[in-house]
């Protein structure tokens, strides 16, 4: 039905004024009778139901005048038996005994009888009617719809007549403009006696509208037409019925009225323009214009108005800008501008001083955010220097800062804050515009870090996260400047400053994020932060300086070490739980400067390594026992285990590295520098469990297991390829045992077995850690012999040379077998059935070497002698060590 309308009156209008202006009226006044006659039926149901209502509420008055009629004595002469009737006892029943000053207005009882409407919605309301309508169209639609249509209609055919009578004239110039003239004071005079009716407010205010219209049409034709009237008569006419027209819309509450003066007022200039430039005039008439909206939105709170002269203003001022700007009217704009920023800044202010009801917050926030950045533009665009920019904005931040503290206590609690964050973001554009990168960095980092403390003392999300992206800009304006790693003064160049101030916001951040109990994924964001920018302050300071390059690690470690300690002491007497966790960072930095300066230097301890990495090592104690002490128990073993095999680590490569340099002609000192380091550790350990010293004490099972568990995996494989690839060559004649190959040999075995034969690791490895040390023990023996065999028999150190050389391999074969016979020899005597099947597999791995090995390549003398030896040990040890009884524990 709505397009049928629209589609008669698009036809309608099309026919009625024979142009394509006339198709779109007619679709709009069709669409407006549409709207007209579905609420002319809603308005019907609604009288319908007001007058059953009204019937309703009149009997039941009735009916309570009665019950109010009956007298005591009369109500006790009823018979017993007779029931009384049910709406005087409901009546009865539910009126409330109220104090007299508790009584605003007397309560209607209802009778038992009485339908109950649901308290939903009223059994008479049209759902259709509950729906919010579109703002803009309800305010179009609403009213006398009929009067609205009549005026728009009454407008056209007045200009269609001024024309027509102008083509054919019908009548003199002056005629013609008199009487429209005189229809539209006539129109604005009944309409004003109209709107004084309630019933027929509505239609007044249509009837004022197309009579302003009128009289703006007369007075344009008056100047563009015949010339009767100059530009400056023109221009004081046109704003003379704005200021009319609104002052008698605020005299009538007409919000619409009020804004069909006032956009005629600003259209008035372009309507009287004689092509001159008098810019003065010009922005001093849309100056004016502006005051006298914000004042009247302040004093009515139509805050429609405000948004109607910000963009009229915008739009006809940068129309001007594009068309007539120059650079010599810059002071005049200049000063324009500045009015034009104060007013619209102070009008949501003047609005909540004035408590007018606020109604859309999209409005008062289109003035908000939308003047600041009209103004930034516009000041950009005059083309002024940097330094005046920033001037400009720091102005701007103090004079927003001055109108949060001004609607601290208003009635809208959005206006301080959004006040607030205007003042952040200007003094925080000030900051580039004046200072370098340096400064900047600065400046954004600790004001990040109080924004970010703001917000969370506020419980404000998003004053949290704008804390967290001004600290992100700075970083990305210190990165940007490129001065990282560049050669400067130590501690007074263009990028120390701003990374100092970057890790110390992140790190006063995390502290407020503890504070106000947010997730640990948060304070262990803002630490990491801290700790990436604060190793960046001291890598630059300590690589960035050619002078120092010789102790850069040494230095970047002594850093990070100060700056550990000082978080460690400040987050205790803070109880910043969280910072002290942070201070283990030191850990993982001494790992990579390790790492770094044994691939640059060759050793840990190199240049500034041998005073800084010995310190950060007592540091890192010191702190984890502190920590420790103090309950703070997470992570606590992987932490232990972490500052220990740092440790270790330092020390193995430390003494390879020494004992190369000590002994360069002998490789053999490396390795078995290596194997004491790691004897070393494992008996410190030993040493520490069985003391109950800190830090094992109270971590028995970590420092039992786990900690030396690497330093065995190291001595194993350490005694391997060192028994597989030393001849045992050195300074001084070869002595079986007597070397330091054998000896460090022989103790690595003793370590070993000394950490086997605990309950722990008896426990996890038993007979696998077992077989596996000895197994590693004739390994020795082997590679001994084959180390005897070289040094005093000629063999070649080789594996092809071993291979083939009959008098080892039969040496191989007699020890083997007597290994073998040993092993079978102890688990006979110790019931251990496992020890001595062992043997028995050593002996049967023996008969298949002499089979396939040794008999094919040895002299009949050695296969003699090779079987005479190991069938009389085998004899000896079938008569010593029968095996155990099943029965004994093994």
């Amino acid at each position: 039905m709505n397009w049928l309308w629209i589609i008669l009156g698009a036809l309608g209008g099309a026919l009625l004024l024979q142009q394509s202006g006339g198709l779109l009226l007619g679709a709009i006044l069709g669409g407006m009778a549409s709207r007209l006659s579905r609420s002319r039926r809603s308005e019907l149901a609604l009288e319908k139901r007001l007058r059953e209502m009204e019937k309703q509420l009149a009997r039941l008055e009735r009916e309570d005048a009665a019950a109010d009629a009956i007298q005591p004595a009369e109500a006790a002469s009823v018979a017993p038996a007779a029931e009384p009737d049910s709406s005087l006892a409901t009546i009865a029943a539910v009126q409330p005994v109220a104090e007299p000053a508790a009584i605003e207005a007397p309560a209607l009882p209802r009778p038992a009888h009485s339908p109950t409407p649901p308290e939903s919605a009223p059994t008479y309301a049209d759902p259709a009617l509950l729906r919010e309508p579109n703002p803009w169209l309800n305010r179009l639609l609403s009213g006398n719809l009929l009067a609205k249509a009549g005026v728009v209609l009454l407008f056209f055919g007045a200009a269609s007549g001024l024309k027509m009578a102008a083509d054919y004239g019908l009548f003199p110039p002056g005629v013609r403009l008199l009487l429209a003239a005189l229809a539209g004071v006539a129109l604005i005079a009944f309409g004003h006696n109209r709107a004084r009716q309630r019933a027929l407010q509505a239609f007044g205010f249509a009837l004022q509208g197309g009579g302003f219209a009128l009289l703006y049409l007369s007075l344009y034709f008056a100047f563009a037409r015949y010339g009767y009237l100059d530009a400056t008569l023109a221009f004081a006419g046109f704003a003379l019925l704005g200021v009319s027209c609104a002052l008698l819309a605020m005299r009538q509450n007409s919000e619409a009225l009020a804004w069909l003066g006032l956009a005629g007022a600003f259209f008035a200039p372009a309507l009287a323009s004689s092509g001159g430039n008098q810019y003065r005039i010009l922005f001093s008439h849309f100056l004016l214009l502006d005051l006298f909206i914000v004042a009247i939105s302040s004093r009515t709170g139509w805050r429609g108005l405000n948004l109607l002269g910000f963009f009229l203003t915008t739009l006809f001022g940068l129309a001007w800008a594009l068309a007539r700007y120059e650079t010599a009217f810059r002071f005049d704009i200049e000063a324009f501008l500045l009015g034009f920023f104060v007013l619209y800044t102070l009008a949501p202010a003047l609005l909540a001083h004035y408590r007018q009801a606020a109604s859309r917050g999209w409005m008062d926030g289109t003035l908000l955010f939308g003047v600041p950045a009209v103004a930034a533009g516009v000041q950009g665009a005059l083309g002024y220097e940097r330094d005046y920019l920033a001037l400009t904005a720091l102005l701007a931040g103090l004079y927003y800062l001055a109108l949060a503290a001004l609607t601290r206590r208003s009635d809208n609690p959005v206006l301080p804050r959004a006040f607030t964050a205007l003042a952040i973001t200007c003094l925080t554009v000030a900051i580039p515009l004046y200072f370098g990168a340096t400064v900047t960095a600065v400046f954004w980092a600790l004001e990040g870090a109080a924004v970010l403390a703001f917000g969370l003392h506020r419980q404000r999300r998003l004053a949290v996260l704008a804390g967290a992206a001004i600290q992100g800009l700075a970083a990305l304006r210190l990165l940007d400047a490129g001065q990282f790693l560049q050669p400067g003064t130590l501690f007074l160049n263009d990028f120390f400053p701003g990374s100092l101030a970057l890790a110390l916001a992140g790190g006063y951040s995390a502290w407020r994020l503890q504070q106000h109990a947010r997730p640990l994924l948060l304070q262990g964001i803002a630490l990491g932060w801290a700790v990436v920018w604060w190793l960046l302050a001291g890598w630059n300071e300590a690589a960035g300086t050619q002078t120092l390059t010789v102790y850069s690690e040494g230095l970047i470690l002594l850093w990070m070490m100060a700056g550990a300690l000082a978080l460690e002491a400040l987050a205790a007497r803070l109880d910043w739980w969280s910072g002290r966790y942070a201070a283990i960072a030191l850990w993982p930095v001494a790992l990579l400067a390790v790492l770094v300066s044994t691939a640059t230097h060759g050793h840990p301890l190199a240049g500034g390594m041998a005073a800084a990495l010995p310190l950060a090592l007592a540091a890192g104690y010191w702190i984890l026992h502190r920590q420790q002490s103090a309950g703070l128990n997470g992570w606590l073993q992987a932490r232990h285990l972490a500052l220990f095999w740092l440790l270790m680590l330092t020390a193995v490569l430390e003494a390879g590295w020494q004992a190369e340099q000590l002994a360069p002609a002998t490789p053999l000192w490396a390795p078995v520098a290596i194997l004491a380091v790691l004897c070393v550790g494992l008996l410190a350990l030993r040493q520490l469990q069985q003391r109950s010293l800190w830090p094992a004490a109270g971590l028995e099972s970590l420092y039992d297991l786990a900690a030396p568990a690497p330093l065995a995996a190291g001595l194993v494989l350490g005694v391997a390829l060192l028994n597989l690839n030393f001849s045992g060559s050195w300074s001084l004649p070869y002595l079986p045992l007597l070397n330091p190959l054998d000896l460090v040999s022989l103790i690595a075995l003793a370590c070993l077995w000394q950490r086997w034969n605990t309950p722990a690791w008896r426990q996890h490895t038993g007979h696998i850690g077992l077989a596996g040390l000895s197994a590693l023990g004739l390994l020795w023996l082997t590679a001994l012999w084959a180390r005897i065999a070289h040094h005093f028999l000629g063999v070649d150190f080789s594996s092809t040379a071993l291979q083939h050389s009959a008098l080892f391999q039969a040496g191989v074969s007699l020890l083997w077998t007597a290994a073998a016979i040993a092993a079978m020899l102890l688990g006979s005597r110790r019931g251990m059935r496992q020890t001595w099947f062992a043997g028995v597999g050593l002996l049967g791995i023996v008969g298949l070497k002499l089979l396939f090995v040794d008999l094919g390549q040895a002299s009949l003398a050695t296969r003699t002698a090779t079987l005479l030896g190991m069938g009389g040990l085998i004899l000896i040890a079938g008569y010593f060590a029968p095996a155990p009884p099943k029965n004994q524990p093994a």
